[in-house]
């Protein structure tokens, strides 16, 4: 790949990380406006509708520290300012991909569970 090339990829894949992060963050402040929405599920009469708020409420935790994984900088010395500079740039693109596919990997996770709370807090109104 020539430099050129690798120069393009990288810049794609700066986009597609920024674009990570975006999302991430508009789920994440779903989220935590749905947390807040819900309420205390241990104020519902009934035995069942507590059951399912309190799933409904361990899914949004753990859809929002999923999202906090995802947008967490982590790259663990990979993008120092003399590796960028003087370093390898297809191994910048290496590193850069992998770090875009593990927060691409933990926002669809993040969605999964964030389904799962979606269908818990419906239980948790049917049984009210």
């Amino acid at each position: 790949m020539t430099g050129t090339a690798t120069a393009a990829c990288i810049a794609e894949m700066q986009t597609h990380c920024a674009r990570a992060d975006t999302k991430a963050s508009l789920l994440l402040a779903l989220a935590g406006a749905a947390g807040l929405a819900l309420g205390n599920p241990l104020d519902a009469t009934a035995p069942l509708a507590r059951i399912a708020g309190t799933a409904t409420a361990a899914a949004l935790l753990l859809t929002i520290i999923l999202l906090f994984t995802a947008v967490r900088p982590s790259t663990h010395g990979k993008f120092t300012a003399d590796r960028l500079l003087n370093g390898d740039p297809h191994e910048h693109l290496t590193a850069l991909c992998n770090l875009t596919n593990r927060k691409y990997r933990l926002i669809r996770h993040a969605v999964d569970t964030l389904y799962g709370a979606i269908g818990f807090a419906a239980l948790t109104v049917l049984t009210t």
